[in-house]
């Protein structure tokens, strides 16, 4: 699950240098380079200039000077970037802080952006969103072999140009093998184009090879030449729908939507029910993912969904950037979460583990603990109700109090209450679980949210205590006791309770992807504030042929047909063709 670091030294210029390559990242000259041999031998100002957004894809992120540079100029140009790497050895976020100052004035913002939503050593895809959207990162951490065959296989759009930045191919072998050129040509686009600090002959007939046109360019006096070149057979040529359908104004179906206007994408955002965050996104939530430590798909889904939601919802309305202790509880005892944060905590500082003192400290004198727990120190409180409300404003979004959708748009399900009606979906084993979470107020409320046996979390000038799991509803004053009994406090004042059903599957997995005829997004259960998230992101990429931002061994975890094939596989005992 952890990807190791890069490793290394730095000059007295303050350029890093990479001591298992034994290779520099760039020159001194590193801004101007990017321009010389990357951006501008591809044509890209004049395509952005010209009106087109653009999807790039770069073997070895390294620095991320490329990535700045590059979405610097489209966020000027007003045009949007999806740009898709692979790096099997990630800088950490202070060694990018270190090279803030080799970046272009203007790029500096992006570079701070950048370094705040840093992903932490995890393999596999780590998505994140810079300029409101505008900029998509779709970052791989691993093996670029790996990266390649995803590309092919999975981002049916296809890519317009391609940087291939890895150390010297001498130094670095695996990342310019023939193979990998026709995994390049295999993904692009028609047109698309190819761009390289190298001038080695075997790259250039390795790309002539696989179907481009190759030239030099003159480097002069930096270096001699390097290497451009332009796809000369048909590519792919995918296009995504210029509207969608959206049934239900949730949490997952109004950051659904969301997602798509930031893609440019019009969104009718449907609700039958005549106001938005009806049901469980009416509450106050945790966003918190039920970690794992075995390694398993369902495991990456979890993490992932944490670190996805956090980046995306930062600086939202609604959005409490609180932190969270998770104490043992019912669910996770102190040897469960000491193996979490030995599973976790070699892949950055998201997760540390916090001895009582520490918890104190931030939670206030009177939540002292009785033991050490677990601290995520940038997870927030969410208001669910106000975090929808901020992700409609997205433009683009129309709502609709209605549910009858056209028959000739896209349509994505995120209605947890109509979706056993849906064509295809009354087999699924769906169950709806009551919840309810009180509202109290407190002489000393805790400072940041407090995870264990139920949760408390700050709420305004009160506390929400909670939060029940009822398979058949408890009389509300019986959910009251339970919740009450969570907190010792001799100055609780009852305030008020929030009630809501929820729904989930029999595996507690949401359903995420397609069934039949029908996208969806739904049944996320008490993990919604967390996982609708990663969903939507999940489901706008499947929709508009974008390389989704988990494996494909995550996505069989979540996707809607999953029960269909479990059933097939016990009467046949193989799995059934898909």
């Amino acid at each position: 699950m952890i990807v190791e670091p890069a490793e290394l030294t730095w000059d007295a210029s303050g350029a890093p240098f990479n001591t298992r390559y034994d290779d520099i990242y760039s020159s001194r000259d590193a801004a101007n380079e990017v321009l010389r041999a990357f951006i501008d031998p591809a044509g890209i100002p004049d395509k952005f200039a010209n009106g087109i957004d653009l999807t790039v894809a770069e073997l070895g992120f390294g620095t991320g000077l490329n990535f700045v540079t590059l979405a610097d100029l489209a966020k000027r140009a007003g045009r949007r970037l999806h740009f898709i790497s692979a790096e099997l050895h990630p800088l950490r976020p202070t060694d990018l802080a270190r090279l803030r100052g080799r970046c272009p004035e203007s790029a500096r913002s992006l570079m701070d952006a950048l370094i705040e939503q840093w992903p932490p050593l995890l393999a596999g895809w780590h998505r994140r969103e810079l300029a409101d959207g505008q900029i998509v990162l779709s970052l791989w951490f691993g093996d670029v072999a790996d990266f390649l065959l995803r590309l092919e296989q999975d981002h049916a759009y296809g890519i317009d140009a391609w940087f291939l930045d890895g150390f010297a191919p001498d130094r670095n072998p695996a990342m310019w093998r023939d193979a990998a050129f026709q995994h390049i040509a295999a993904s692009s686009r028609t047109g698309a184009t190819v761009t390289t600090f190298t001038s080695v002959g075997r790259v250039r007939r390795g790309l002539e090879s696989a179907g481009f046109d190759m030239r030099r360019v003159d480097q002069r006096p930096f270096k001699r030449e390097s290497l451009a070149g332009v796809l000369r057979r048909s590519g792919r040529a995918a296009t995504s729908p210029q509207q969608v359908q959206v049934v239900g104004a949730g949490i997952a179906g109004c950051s659904l939507a969301a997602h798509f206007a930031r893609r440019g994408t019009e969104v009718r955002l449907l609700e039958p029910y005549g106001r938005i965050a009806m049901g469980a996104s009416m509450m106050c939530a945790a966003q918190h993912s039920r970690l794992l430590a075995d390694g398993s798909p369902i495991a990456a889904w979890r993490a992932a969904s944490h670190l996805y939601s956090e980046a995306f919802t930062r600086r939202r309305d609604g959005v409490n950037p609180t932190g969270l202790v998770q104490l043992p509880g019912p669910n996770a005892d102190l040897e469960r979460l000491e193996r979490l944060f030995a599973c976790y905590a070699p892949s950055g500082d998201w997760l540390r583990w916090s001895s009582r003192e520490e918890i104190t400290d931030v939670a206030g004198r009177s939540w002292a603990p009785a033991t050490s727990g677990l601290w995520y120190p940038d997870a927030p409180v969410v208001n669910l109700d106000r975090l929808c409300h901020d992700l409609i404003e997205t433009p683009g979004i129309r709502l609709e109090f209605s549910q009858q959708v056209e028959s000739d748009i896209p349509v994505i399900w995120c209605n947890a209450q109509g979706i056993a009606a849906v064509s295809g979906f009354e087999t699924i084993p769906l169950h709806m679980l009551w919840g309810q979470a009180d509202i109290v107020e407190l002489g000393e409320p805790p400072r940041t949210g407090i995870l264990g046996d139920g949760y408390v979390l700050p709420f305004a000038k009160n506390c929400i205590v909670g939060s029940t799991y009822e398979y058949t509803p408890w009389d509300p004053e019986k959910a009251t006791t339970t919740n009450l009994a969570r907190i010792n406090s001799d100055t609780v004042k009852w305030r008020g309770r929030m009630r809501a059903s929820r729904l989930t599957t029999s595996d507690r997995m949401p359903l995420i992807g397609k069934l039949g005829a029908h996208w969806v997004s739904t049944a996320h259960g008490s993990m919604g504030a967390t996982s609708a998230h990663l969903a939507a992101s999940v489901v706008q990429s499947l929709v508009m042929g974008w390389v989704p931002p988990v494996t494909p061994e995550v996505l069989e975890t979540v996707a809607p047909d999953r029960f269909a094939r479990r059933a097939s596989k016990k009467v046949s005992g193989r799995p059934p063709g898909r």
